[in-house]
């Protein structure tokens, strides 16, 4: 794809847009929906972004009774499944609440989904990355900060991809994971574009967690060394 460096570019829209939920009574915090909202700076390089109430993506994995959300906001371009590409945006936010989160999410259907970022678990935040094959994995490692700059690698080999992060502002990336998506070889979800771009999420509720991104970019792909055979 040709390079895409500002939140105000055409080819991105909203996969679950925050201000598409309309609630009774919006200024009820815990009202699923509610709080959702978001701004785009005039030149296009920085995304606000208040992620509605008790939406998130998670499928079938570990609680009880059985959780499955594909409804959190993200501002997403369309990736042809053949097509390889790097995408990289730094991000911010004021975590409040319990898995309060943020980051970046590449999304295939409701089954197929990659989301990583900082999320905020037990009074700390995590560097985290969830795969989603059906069912959700989490892997998480401690992260000091509330803010990172994130990487995602898009390979078409295996459906792969490498997920790369370092503290905000900076170009010393350290490699995090390698996934694969499972979309199905010989199911028409295997043909569809991947969405790629910036999400967050309140899966309690939105009590003025703020998710800011800028410095997005996507474009051609550039493998870490780490990925070298």
């Amino acid at each position: 794809m040709d390079s895409l460096t500002r939140f105000t570019d055409q080819r991105l829209y909203w996969l679950n847009d925050p201000t598409s939920w309309v609630s009774v009574d919006d200024s009820a915090e815990d009202v699923e929906g509610s709080g959702g909202s978001y701004n785009i700076s005039d030149d296009g390089g920085t995304l606000k972004l208040f992620a509605p109430t008790k939406k998130d993506f998670w499928s079938k994995t570990f609680y009880s009774p059985i959780l499955i959300k594909s409804d959190a906001s993200a501002l997403v371009s369309s990736v042809p499944v053949e097509q390889e590409v790097t995408v990289k945006v730094d991000f911010e936010f004021s975590p409040i609440n319990q898995f309060d989160q943020g980051g970046l999410l590449v999304f295939i259907d409701d089954n197929h989904w990659m989301k990583c970022g900082i999320e905020y678990c037990d009074g700390r935040s995590r560097l985290s990355v969830v795969v989603c094959n059906e069912y959700s994995d989490w892997s998480t490692q401690p992260w000091s900060e509330t803010s990172v700059s994130l990487k995602i690698h898009k390979v078409s080999q295996s459906h792969s991809l490498v997920v790369e992060a370092a503290t905000k502002g900076s170009n010393d990336y350290n490699f995090i994971r390698i996934a694969h998506l499972s979309p199905g070889p010989k199911h028409s979800r295997a043909m569809l574009p991947w969405q790629v771009g910036p999400y967050a999420a309140c899966p309690l509720k939105q009590s003025g967690c703020q998710a800011v991104f800028t410095t997005v970019s996507y474009t051609h792909l550039t493998l870490p060394t780490i990925c070298s055979v």
